[in-house]
């Protein structure tokens, strides 16, 4: 519970902490809104993987003006979460390259999921399911 306090309470600093970039008054008010687009590369969804395993992680993220932020948490069917990953980012395009031992309990089935969002404060999400058999 406490950390998953830590992380909403990271994510509000980091919301709270970041203003909107002067390039955005470049537009004069008629921002683009293209949708933030989150592409999930590695593990693959429904991917097996056995007690010990490493788990490569790579999440590439992209926007047509600039990110702001990003969670990437592995979690079971009840909410226990393996893993968390949280970012803060300016640039239009960024890649997330990581690893999880996998130390769930055989069986359980378990979920990657990826939150982010932009300085409109457009949210996206994407999330796969990975086996463990």
């Amino acid at each position: 519970m406490k950390r998953i306090t830590a992380i909403i309470l990271i994510y509000t600093l980091f919301v709270s902490a970041c203003s909107k970039s002067n390039d955005d008054d470049n537009f004069s008010g008629a921002l683009k809104k293209e949708p933030l687009q989150i592409t999930i590369a590695k593990p693959e969804s429904n991917a097996r993987f056995q007690k010990n395993d490493t788990v490569f992680i790579e999440v590439f993220l992209w926007d047509e003006l600039s990110l702001h932020d990003y969670v990437i948490t592995i979690k079971n069917n009840n909410g226990f979460e393996y893993y968390s990953k949280a970012g803060h980012t300016h640039f239009p395009e960024f890649t997330v390259s990581d690893f999880w031992i996998n130390t769930a309990k055989a069986g359980e089935d378990l979920y990657l999921e990826v939150i982010a969002n932009n300085h409109n404060n457009f949210i996206q999400k994407e999330k796969i399911k990975i086996l463990n058999p």
